[in-house]
């Protein structure tokens, strides 16, 4: 497996096109306390714009928990 990358461990993948977010970003917000999508658009303004990304946000908030 050497070489391979799980999407989960890429943090440099953009979540939010609209504002260029990465899932590290993402990640970090959440470290921060930040638990949904509401609270970390608040923090990183992620999910603000088209909303599209809303999905794969509340994957990575639930793969966190």
């Amino acid at each position: 497996m050497n070489g391979f990358t799980l999407s989960l461990n890429d943090h440099n993948e953009i979540v939010c096109s609209c504002m260029a977010i990465t899932r590290g970003n993402i990640l970090e917000s959440i470290s921060n306390g930040n638990n949904t999508i509401e609270l970390i658009g608040s923090d990183i303004e992620a999910g603000l714009i088209c909303e599209t990304c809303h999905e794969d946000i509340e994957q990575i908030i639930k793969d966190r928990s």
